[in-house]
Formats: structure tokens, C-alpha cells, sequence
């Protein structure tokens, strides 16, 4: 999850840009003066934080000194002092400073009539945040070829977790993880309990048990379920796909369905993309079973369609992006 940081001395201030930070799906910590600040950005990774200049013990620009520059987080000056030079001389002295608003009104309190560009600014740093994406291809009939065409695809260094669900039974997951561990340059592993989703790494779901997530420690990490559901397939790309969009913002989902028999899944790329998540489904160019890809095509689940060599293309690319 994303996390913000607000500085300012002023509580109303505070909860006005926490409530526009939170209802973008952030999470919010506060701090009403320079020192304790500091404190959390030394302990804590921000993407994004918002600085007052007039702030009590270490001013704004001091702290936005020391904090330094951070890879992946962005700092919106919000001040009733700024001005568009000022702005520039603090940017020459930490490059991660890359947004300004000025205070208006009485004692520079009135962001309300400033709510529009708050706004607006909060989401321009969302959209070139280095935050990972996190990656569910599920799969059935078929589906085994091109989960190692993906695996064998992806490069060294690769920054972002990868989670597959392929129907398989019990005793057949874990010789497939360990195979296709052989074949690809970053690890792949079979899902068990508290496997935390990292960069370089597919966890292939484990049969027997459907793939679920959890934050524990600001960590998404695995839970092995229990089919409790009565669903045909264990693990189920539906479980998969649900459980992912309620610890993760969709913002920062890509689904992927391939060929398979039925139906499963489809409800979750559809619900996944109803809430702005990326959703790439197979063709039926190659699909070798249009059966889950077809479902979901035909119930408006799916962002792009693709033959499986282009969907590979995209989820490589992805890495490209931020590597």
C-alpha cells in the first residue's frame, strides 16, 4: 500500500489533506512539527509527502534538507509562504521535491477552494510513483506452456511480485514451481504461509489450498486457504483475484486470464476491473480452451485482449518501465 506522509502544524490542515490522501487509497501519517518528521521519514518509506515550510522545531526547508533524496518518493510543498522561485531553490537542494501549492485565505487555511488542484497534484505523483505492480495470471487447461513462456521471459531484476493459480492437483504444484525455478532467472517458489510478494519472485499457488492475502508488518504476504466455498478448482483464480483487491489498490493490480474451461475467475476480473484495475484476458487466436477467456470478454472483464505472446510482451514491459 502506499503511504503519505502529512506535515503541518495546523490539525485542520492536517485532516483535510489526510482525508484526500486517504479516500485516493493512501495511507496517512501525521506530524505537526519538524523533528518528528523527520523521525518517520528516517523510519518509513514515503511515496508521498506534503510539507508546510512554517513548521515548529526544524523548519520545512530544513527538513526537506535532511530528509535527502529518496528514490520513489515524491514532496508536494503546501505553504502559505512558497513562491515559484523559493520553489526552484528548495527543488536544487532535494530533487524530490516536485510540486508546490500555495495557502490561501485567512491565516492560509482555505485549501477547501484549493481542493481541485490538491487534488490534481496528489495524482500527478501517483502516476509516476516507483511503487510496484503486483501480477495474477491464472490459468487452467492450456494454461501450463504459457505460465513457463511468462517465466522464462522474465528478466534478471525484474521489480515485480508475480502470482500464479494454474488448476493443478495437490502433488503437482510443487514439481511445477521447482521446475520452472530451473528455467527462469529470478526465483519462482510454491506458495506457503506468510510468503511475502517481492520483487523478482512468482509464487505459484499451492494445489489443495486457494491462494490468499494478507498485510501483516506493512508486508503483503500469502495465506493458504481452506476450500470453504465449495469451488471446483483448488486452488481457485476467483479467490485469487478477490482476495488480491482487498489488500491491494487496484491502481496497482494487473489480472491476467488464460485458457481454461469454465468459468473461473471470471467474476473476479470483473469486479477487479470494475475498480480500475488492469485486466488482460487471452485471446481466442491462441487460447487452446476459449472457455474463462470468453466468459470474461463477453461480461465486459477485460481491459485488453491479447494473443499470450503479447501478453507476455505487456507484463515484460511493465518491468522495463521502472527498472
Amino acid at each position: 500500500m502506499i503511504k503519505a506522509l502529512v506535515v503541518d502544524n495546523s490539525k485542520t490542515v492536517r485532516r483535510f489533506l489526510s482525508g484526500l490522501l486517504k479516500s485516493a487509497g493512501l495511507s496517512v501519517d501525521e506530524a505537526e512539527d519538524g523533528y518528528s518528521a523527520l523521525k518517520k521519514i528516517k523510519k518509513n518509506q514515503y511515496q508521498i509527502i506534503t510539507v508546510d515550510l512554517e513548521i515548529p522545531g526544524i523548519d520545512g526547508i530544513e527538513l526537506i534538507r535532511q530528509s535527502g533524496y529518496i528514490k520513489g518518493t515524491k514532496i508536494i510543498i503546501i505553504s502559505s509562504h512558497i513562491t515559484e522561485e523559493l520553489f526552484n531553490k528548495i527543488k536544487s537542494i532535494n530533487p524530490s521535491v516536485v510540486s508546490y501549492i500555495k495557502k490561501e485565505g485567512k491565516l492560509g487555511l482555505d485549501l477547501k477552494n484549493a481542493e481541485d488542484s490538491v487534488k490534481q497534484k496528489i495524482n500527478k505523483c501517483l502516476e509516476y510513483l516507483d511503487s510496484p505492480k503486483y501480477i495474477f495470471v491464472g490459468a487452467s487447461t492450456g494454461g501450463p506452456r504459457i505460465i513457463e513462456a511468462i517465466v522464462r521471459s522474465l528478466p534478471e531484476g525484474y521489480p515485480h511480485p508475480v502470482c500464479v493459480v494454474q488448476h493443478m492437483p495437490p502433488e503437482f504444484t510443487k514439481t511445477f514451481a521447482r521446475r520452472l525455478n530451473s528455467l527462469s532467472r529470478i526465483k519462482v517458489v510454491e506458495a506457503k504461509e506468510n510468503e511475502e510478494l517481492t520483487g523478482g519472485k512468482v509464487i505459484i499457488g499451492k494445489g489443495g489450498n486457494h491462494l490468499n492475502f494478507s498485510v501483516k508488518d506493512g508486508k503483503i504476504v500469502c495465506m493458504l486457504k481452506k476450500n470453504r466455498n465449495n469451488s471446483l478448482f483448488i486452488p481457485s483464480i476467483n479467490e485469487m483475484f478477490m482476495s488480491a483487491l482487498n489488500v491491494i489498490h487496484p491502481r496497482h493490480i494487473v489480472a491476467v486470464l488464460l485458457t481454461g474451461i469454465g468459468n473461473d475467475g471470471v467474476e473476479g476480473i470483473v469486479r477487479l476491473k470494475k475498480s480500475g484495475a488492469t485486466t488482460i484476458v487471452e485471446s481466442s487466436e491462441t487460447a487452446t480452451v476459449y472457455g474463462m477467456p470468453k466468459e470474461a470478454v463477453n461480461r465486459g472483464g477485460a481491459v485488453k485482449i491479447l494473443p499470450y505472446y503479447k501478453i507476455i510482451d505487456e507484463i515484460v514491459k511493465m518491468g522495463k518501465d521502472t527498472i
